[in-house]
């Protein structure tokens, strides 16, 4: 059986979402956030967004989540870059769930 891997990102970064999916299929199930097959798909019809995104971790063995500067955001009053607030909130998720490793 192969180990499960998940695959997490901005909209805008589907793209090289699924070119890493590519890559790690043959040895791994890949399931990419967005995936629309019923049987795959992390977020369900009907379902709490957050109920399914907390159960996640659990379903996987491993989570690779994509944090790219898609932000803008002001800090002290200066402009930067950074990850989604979702991104980091899904990789804490995984980090306590499976480990910084």
């Amino acid at each position: 059986m192969k180990k499960r891997i998940f695959i997490g990102c901005s909209t805008e970064e589907l793209g090289m979402a699924n070119v890493v999916k590519a890559i790690l299929d043959i040895d791994f199930e890949v399931v990419v956030w967005n995936e629309n097959m019923w049987e795959k798909s992390v977020f369900k019809l009907n379902n709490n967004f957050l109920n399914d995104l907390l159960k996640a971790p659990l379903k996987f063995d491993f989570g690779i989540l994509i944090g790219t500067p898609d932000d803008k955001v002001e800090v002290r009053g200066e402009e930067k870059l950074q990850a989604r607030d979702n991104i980091m909130f899904e990789l804490g998720l995984f980090i306590g769930r499976l480990g910084i490793d």
